[in-house]
């Protein structure tokens, strides 16, 4: 990279119709200025790796930042599958209502469809329907009124 200086000092040529003379630089500041240029060579080569990992970088974070994206959807569909045998839901009402995606409001949906079924009225309920009721016991004043006005004391 590093040219050996043959001469002591360098001439710049002059531009056609410019009438101006040469410029002469010493050897010490052509030194300098290519140990600077050397320098900013290898800060570019850096800064050219740097930014050739930044790049690795950014794709392996975006990789990452998907993967991390699915968790909740795998931990929900996971939660569910567990709930549902847990709590014995039929695969029809687990289909249709549990939907979610996030975990905690598919916690929410099963605690609901739970106490629904609970809650549930299992239609009118007539406790004493197609019952009869006994025959009332007989009553002493009853027989008494009964006899003294000439009624059957049984009816």
């Amino acid at each position: 990279m590093s040219e050996p200086i043959t001469d002591t000092a360098t001439t710049e040529q002059p531009q056609e119709g410019a009438g101006q003379e040469p410029k002469v630089f010493d050897a010490e500041y052509v030194e300098k200025l290519r140990k600077e240029s050397a320098k900013y060579r290898t800060e570019a080569k850096a800064n050219a790796e740097a930014a050739t990992q930044v790049g690795e970088l950014t794709q392996k974070l975006e990789k990452a930042e998907s993967a991390a994206a699915e968790v909740p959807s795998k931990v929900a569909e996971a939660l569910r599958t567990h709930l549902v045998e847990l709590h014995g839901i039929e695969s029809d009402d687990a289909d249709l209502f549990l939907t979610a995606n996030d975990p905690e409001l598919l916690l929410k949906q099963v605690t609901r469809l739970v106490g629904r079924g609970s809650t549930k009225k299992s239609g009118n309920n007539v406790p004493r329907e197609g019952s009869t009721t006994p025959a009332p016991k007989p009553d002493e004043n009853k027989q008494f009124v009964g006899a003294l006005f000439g009624r059957n004391p049984n009816s």
